[in-house]
């Protein structure tokens, strides 16, 4: 369960751990198929109150519009945050470094991109280089020049 509750503090929502356990489950022969669709909604509402015991702040599911999707980033921007805070070792600045490759306008772009799905434009892909010339090769022992 302590991987479980990590999960959903990053936001995973407990749907998508109790599918997980119960698949995992059901791989490792303890039930079948049909007996983990009949105990999903038990499952569930048990992830559901063991984050509530735990004081986790949690999704039961995917959001559905992009502020909520927005604010879920967040909410694993801050996370990681805390984390990485808690983690550091004392007089390293390390965090600083880590949050501005997060919060990168490069980041941003990629993000961006990946959300809207539209493939890479080929200006800003890197142009192949040529194999280099036998002539240019040289003609040590192990070069393929004549």
């Amino acid at each position: 369960m302590d991987s479980a509750l990590y999960m959903m503090e990053l936001g995973v929502p407990a749907e998508v751990v109790t599918n997980t356990t119960i698949t995992m489950a059901i791989g490792n022969g303890i039930h079948s198929i049909d007996v983990g669709l009949i105990i999903a909604p038990a499952i569930h509402k048990e992830v559901v109150s063991i984050a509530q015991m735990a004081g986790i702040e949690y999704d039961e599911y995917f959001p559905d519009n992009e502020s909520d999707e927005q604010d879920a980033k967040d909410r694993v921007k801050e996370v990681v945050i805390s984390k990485l805070r808690r983690s550091q070792p004392k007089g390293e600045a390390k965090i600083s470094e880590t949050m501005e490759a997060m919060t990168s306008p490069e980041t941003e772009e990629f993000e961006d991109m990946r959300e809207q799905d539209e493939p890479m434009d080929m200006a800003q892909a890197e142009e192949p280089q040529e194999p280099p010339t036998p002539e240019d090769m040289g003609m040590g022992l192990m070069s393929k020049g004549a």
